[in-house]
């Protein structure tokens, strides 16, 4: 009600008591950041609806608040050993990179991610889903493991021509990999040189249907791109 009529009178402004009412303000702000720094953040959230009413820190109230409702479903979501959301919410939250569970769970996934790529470099597409299991059903993780995957078929097909594989099999592993990856440089660099082993070859592709990394899904995951 105090803030409404300084709104309507803003000649208010200019008594005490509108002093005592801001020092009031600033005075729970330093606090919910005592809390928030301490990890209490029930009673964090208890201040900051206070502050809600407060012109002044209206803006940066609700994105705390915001904050402190993700960090409070993260640590649930840790608890709960509910690791899809944990990571999901991770990777959207600069913040929960922060804390230690997230580091923890950061620290899993950059070792888990090492490991795949090694298996990457032998093509071994079973391997890397043994290793990369636990991350299949996390949205947030798609991009990168289609990267792993997709690095891991173009092993595949770089062996296959440096085995003399027919030509048949070469080009649907080609038509494979633009299928589930599009025109990356790395398929167009041996599309160059698959033709030049292969003069004869009627493989354009420009006729291909060219998916895109951001569109890929564990559900396209095949044990090999010839196939």
């Amino acid at each position: 009600i105090a803030f409404e009529l300084i709104k309507l009178h803003s000649f208010l402004k200019e008594f005490p008591e509108y002093f005592t009412i801001m020092s009031y303000g600033d005075s729970l702000y330093i606090k919910s950041q005592e809390c928030i720094n301490a990890g209490d953040t029930h009673s964090a959230i208890k201040i900051l609806r206070i502050l809600t009413d407060f012109p002044d820190f209206a803006s940066e109230v609700k994105n705390l608040m915001l904050d402190i409702e993700s960090k409070q479903k993260f640590f649930k979501a840790i608890k709960d050993e509910d690791i899809i959301s944990a990571y999901n919410m991770l990777d959207m939250s600069d913040d929960l990179q922060e804390t230690v569970d997230g580091q923890r769970l950061q620290q899993e996934w950059n070792k888990d991610l090492a490991l795949a790529h090694n298996f990457a470099l032998d093509g071994d597409i079973q391997s890397i889903e043994d290793t990369l299991s636990l991350y299949m059903p996390i949205s947030s993780k798609y991009r990168a493991l289609g990267t792993t995957f997709g690095l891991c078929y173009m092993i595949q097909l770089e062996l296959a021509m440096d085995d003399n594989k027919e030509q048949s099999l070469i080009e649907n592993g080609i038509k494979n990999y633009i299928l589930n990856f599009g025109l990356q440089d790395q398929i167009l660099s041996l599309y160059e040189i698959f033709i030049l082993e292969h003069p004869t070859s009627k493989l354009n592709l420009e006729l291909l249907t060219a998916g895109d990394l951001s569109m890929w899904r564990p559900s396209m995951i095949v044990n090999s791109i010839l196939d």
